[in-house]
């Protein structure tokens, strides 16, 4: 019954999430009426993401496995496509109070608007100066968790960290080289651990994105000296570290590889590397805008 604002209000989200959870509680847990929902959901934008949460503590644990994982990727996408759509016209829409949170005011717009946000399941993030927002680091874990099945349960787990911690800003590293080859780790084993987990595309991309970035570096966090285009120190030290690790690993097969390639060409940098990436299933993350978290 209500039409989307253009902008988020609290009461008027607190008064749609009241009517929606009656309607929640009504719902026969099932695919085709929690799909049916869902949809019928989607054009009040992120407002649809509570009461999505709401079908969600009704009818998840109720579910068969298989239904568990189709509702979980229609969250996810919905999710997803309302977050997408409300930073499309973000900046737009809430230019004046964007220059008010830029300028650290903490009147009575600001604070609604963060509680609008925050019973979203989102956080007001900004990169290179623009500002967006995105799902708070924990809040698709905190929601499933209790009933995943553990190959979800530990994927939303891996994530929460990551999205905790960030990966990069404006094509700058947010964490150590170090740390993205921690990323790498926890991705391989997930997908020995899970091979036919349902959304093993997703882990696979996080794993080859991870891998890529260990080894070709990124525009504003190099892994080769800008003056020589020697490799630098710490990098060589940490393939080195992860070579004597010898570990029956499929990326420590691949570091080991292009460590002997880089040992041939003097360790400097060399455009073949691009052809090193493409025949081992990578890609530079040179030239690109990497994903933020």
């Amino acid at each position: 019954s209500h039409t989307p604002a253009k902008k988020l209000n609290y009461e008027t989200i607190q008064t749609i999430i009241k009517e929606g959870e009656a309607k929640s509680i009504q719902l026969p847990c099932n695919l085709k009426s929690i799909k049916e929902q869902m949809l019928a959901n989607q054009y009040l934008g992120v407002v649809s993401i509570p009461l999505n949460e709401k079908i969600i503590r009704h009818c998840f644990a109720s579910i068969n496995p298989s239904e568990k994982e189709k509702v979980f990727t229609l969250f996810n996408d919905n999710f997803n496509l309302a977050v997408n759509e409300f930073n499309e016209n973000f900046e737009e829409n809430y230019a004046k109070l964007l220059e008010k949170i830029n300028n650290d005011a903490k009147d009575a717009e600001v604070r609604d608007f963060n509680k609008c946000l925050n019973i979203c399941g989102l956080s007001l993030l900004s990169t290179e100066g623009m500002f967006y927002v995105d799902a708070k680091y924990d809040y698709c874990y905190n929601l499933f968790k209790k009933e995943a099945a553990p190959d979800l349960r530990e994927y939303l787990s891996i994530r929460s960290d990551e999205l905790r911690q960030g990966f990069s800003d404006d094509a700058a590293l947010m964490i150590s080289f170090g740390e993205v080859y921690q990323r790498v780790i926890n991705w391989e084993d997930f997908m020995l651990k899970y091979p036919d987990f349902f959304m093993k595309d997703h882990a696979k991309n996080y794993y080859e994105g991870y891998l890529s970035t260990l080894i070709s570096g990124m525009d504003n966090s190099r892994i080769f000296d800008y003056e020589d285009d020697k490799l630098l120190p710490e990098i060589k030290t940490l393939y080195e570290r992860i070579i004597a690790n010898n570990e029956d690993r499929k990326s420590t097969r691949i570091i080991a590889a292009y460590y002997e390639y880089l040992k041939s060409i003097e360790f400097k940098y060399n455009e073949s590397i691009e052809k090193f990436l493409k025949d081992n299933e990578l890609f530079t993350m040179l030239g690109v805008q990497p994903d933020t978290r």
